[in-house]
């Protein structure tokens, strides 16, 4: 197989799985790993406060518009409040409420349970061989994000 057959193989492999994980996965009832990721994030930058919205767009690399919206629709569910200080009017304030908190917690369980089956099944050299692969793409894209940016 070439480089070229080996990409698009790989292509259809993920579309396929991707496929397949949604498909059982849960309606917006609930968290989905992006959003589980999003709230990880805020409370990677403080994790008892709170954060600024402008914090979150420089994290995420995302535009003010997505922050907002993105963080409006975790209100809606309750996951996280906005709050405004008297001493600093012109900042919002994101602070991830307890209910985001401990729907996250079961969340991250049920994916961790999800992942320890997956191993089970793969048996542990296939699980060690795919956390080198995966280690090796990271290391990659991280290559490209450095070679990127030497270039600018």
């Amino acid at each position: 197989m070439d480089e070229q057959e080996i990409a698009q193989k790989l292509m259809r492999l993920i579309y396929d799985m991707r496929q397949r994980s949604e498909s059982r996965g849960r309606k917006k009832k609930t968290m989905n790993s992006r959003d589980m990721m999003i709230l990880h994030g805020i409370l990677h930058l403080n994790p008892e406060g709170m954060i600024k919205m402008s914090q979150i767009k420089d994290y995420f690399h995302v535009s003010p518009a997505a922050v907002s919206q993105g963080i409006r629709s975790f209100e809606q569910q309750g996951w996280v409040e906005r709050v405004l200080l008297d001493n600093d009017r012109r900042s919002v304030y994101i602070r991830v409420t307890e209910k985001g908190r401990e729907l996250m917690q079961k969340r991250e369980q049920e994916f961790c349970d999800q992942l320890t089956a997956y191993f089970r099944y793969l048996g542990e050299s296939d699980s060690l061989a795919l956390i080198r692969t995966l280690e090796r793409t990271i290391e990659y894209c991280q290559s490209l994000a450095s070679r990127d940016s030497q270039e600018k």
